[in-house]
């Protein structure tokens, strides 16, 4: 069993907010498994001690050698004002022989944060690049508060197996108050 611990409360890091149903949570290894281990995650809240999904005994976590790519948040932290954008950029480092494109996908958004202008494909890195900037929008009824948010590339195959590949850092992702309106 691999255990997990942190101090969640403290860092951000696993906190399922007021109005937030699920969190991301970023694992990293020192060292290869020797086999797959069960994966056990607990939380505290409200006085009480929940684990996630108990009865799933297909919970497994390995190590694998090397990925197909690694993704960089190349923003460290983003402030964005209630009713306003903000633009966040990413980069990848394709590996392997990997060539393709390269879909993004951004966890763990504060309920009435989206991303703008996602289109067919959602946010993408083609073949020919290694960098995407993207914006985010939060709606003003988007609430004040700061949180870890994570961005991930998927590699596509043919395979309904999609491998998808986390920052190893996550973005600060601050709401602010909207600014007041102007003084006639």
């Amino acid at each position: 069993m691999v255990a997990l611990e942190g101090k969640a409360r403290d860092t951000g890091v696993g906190v399922i907010r007021p109005g937030q149903d699920s969190t991301t949570l970023i694992l990293r290894a020192s060292a290869a498994l020797a086999a797959p281990a069960q994966l056990r995650i607990t939380g505290n809240g409200g006085g009480r001690l929940h684990t996630a999904n108990p009865d799933d005994h297909l919970k497994l976590i390995a190590v694998t050698p090397h990925p197909d790519l690694t993704m960089t948040a190349e923003t460290p932290e983003v402030t964005v004002r209630a009713g306003g954008t903000a633009e966040i950029t990413v980069s990848i480092q394709r590996q392997s022989g990997f060539q393709g494109r390269v879909p993004v996908e951004v966890r763990n958004l504060p309920p009435y944060v989206r991303v703008l202008d996602v289109g067919l494909n959602g946010v993408l890195i083609t073949e020919d690049e290694s960098r995407r900037s993207f914006t985010i929008e939060a709606l003003p009824m988007a609430q004040p508060g700061e949180q870890l948010i994570y961005v991930d590339g998927a590699v596509e195959t043919r395979s309904p197996q999609m491998s998808a590949y986390a920052a190893p850092q996550p973005i600060r992702l601050r709401v602010v108050t909207a600014a007041p309106p102007p003084q006639p």
